[in-house]
């Protein structure tokens, strides 16, 4: 504990040398020591200030963070900040990788709000200047990757803290994170998920635009991003064109992985994707043929490319059944945790037009409620999924038997 101490006040006040020396002592077989000791060799040298301590404190946050001292790993890195405000202004980019570092220290503490603020202060980094940036890319497309996350939770019913910090129910967001004018705690569901959808698409086109800059059009990234911008669009589906707009783009995403000739499997997934899609919006006998034999369709294509049998198996006889699209949470997908209050083991069928029949619930734990059961038949119904083959041939119906674990 005391040399915790120590290179607390080292870190924060840029301590005497005298202090250093004790510090330095006191954590020689530390795996952070050597740092440490340049850090007070440099300021030593060259002053409290130098921009060469940017760097060293960076490692020295770093390695704090993964030691599990994030207390003493964010002393460092606002150290860092400061340093680089001395030396570079308060509009520089140098700053924004050791505010991230913040965010994600914030996020792990379950401190909502103090991640929110530090976030909208890497978002005006990101914006503030255009042209290159090492890392912004990066940085743009994790909170893009969060926003998402927010809006799916959200429209499963959730009520993550960042619909209220965001205050989305006021109306669009920017860029620049300011928000219009209205109320933050109450309003429709429709505006959050509009507000979310807008501002997450534009997250992931920036990020799109950055990566061509620097890498161009035939970017690895690139596909997946779009898909983000799809699976954002399922998850709002308010009044606009969701079918016929994502449909366009998940054949512009294969198009794309076609003309830049991506692997064959990331091909064929594209494929995949276009056709759960349809199956996902077809209405009425004809419309779910039609999206059958797409299935069938697709199983021909993937034996004469000579996909192995692993990855056919993994499209239509994967041990849980894929609720379509396949691209967002499989909200039948559940894991045991600390938190689960019981497990639930239901038996249905799927028919090869995705529908979920004869349910019957075989088993459930002593902890599982009336209510649990209720709602996992519900979410059965409501959803489609991928039809299923056995034996090299689509089943109808396909037997099934699922243990979902209760985590809310």
């Amino acid at each position: 504990m005391c040399a915790r101490a120590t290179t607390l006040a080292f870190v924060l006040a840029a301590a005497v040398p005298a202090a250093a020396r004790v510090f330095a002592q006191e954590l020689s077989e530390d795996p952070v020591a050597s740092v440490g000791r340049r850090i007070e060799e440099v300021q030593s040298s060259q002053g409290i200030n130098s921009p060469e301590l940017i760097g060293l404190l960076t490692s020295f946050g770093l390695s704090l963070r993964e030691q599990g001292d994030v207390d003493l790993a964010v002393a460092a890195f606002e150290r860092a900040r400061h340093i680089v405000r001395v030396n570079y202004g308060l509009s520089s980019f140098a700053e924004a990788p050791l505010v991230r570092q913040l965010v994600q220290i914030e996020e792990g503490k379950g401190n909502a709000a103090a991640a929110w603020g530090l976030e909208q202060e890497l978002l005006g980094m990101i914006y503030r200047r255009p042209g290159p940036r090492p890392g912004a890319a990066s940085m743009l497309r994790e909170i893009a990757d969060k926003r998402l996350d927010v809006l799916e939770r959200y429209s499963m019913g959730q009520f993550p803290p960042q619909v209220e910090l965001g205050c989305y129910y006021g109306g669009t967001r920017v860029a620049t994170a300011q928000t219009i004018p209205g109320s933050c705690r109450s309003g429709t569901s429709s505006s959050v998920k509009q507000a979310l959808y807008e501002e997450t698409r534009l997250y992931y086109l920036d990020t799109i635009e950055m990566i061509q800059l620097s890498e161009g059009r035939s970017a690895a990234e690139i596909p997946e991003l779009y898909l983000s911008t799809v699976r954002a669009m399922y998850a709002a589906r308010n009044d606009y064109d969701t079918e016929g707009i994502g449909w366009a783009q998940l054949r512009s995403i294969h198009a794309s992985l076609v003309k830049y000739s991506k692997p064959l499997p990331d091909q064929m997934n594209a494929l995949v994707n276009m056709a759960d899609w349809d199956l996902r919006f077809a209405g009425g006998r004809q419309q779910n043929e039609a999206a059958f034999q797409a299935y069938e369709a697709l199983f021909e294509r993937l034996q004469q490319e000579g996909l192995e049998q692993s990855f056919i198996d993994e499209v239509f006889s994967p041990s849980v059944p894929v609720v379509v699209p396949a691209f967002s949470p499989n909200r039948l997908v559940s894991s045991e945790t600390p938190d689960s209050s019981g497990y639930i083991d239901v038996a249905f069928e799927i028919t090869k037009y995705g529908e979920g029949k004869v349910i019957e619930i075989l088993d459930t734990s002593t902890n599982a409620t009336d209510d649990a059961r209720i709602r996992l038949r519900d979410l059965i119904k409501r959803s489609r999924f991928r039809p299923r083959m056995a034996d090299g041939a689509f089943e109808d119906p396909s037997p099934l038997v699922v243990r979902y674990y209760v985590n809310d």
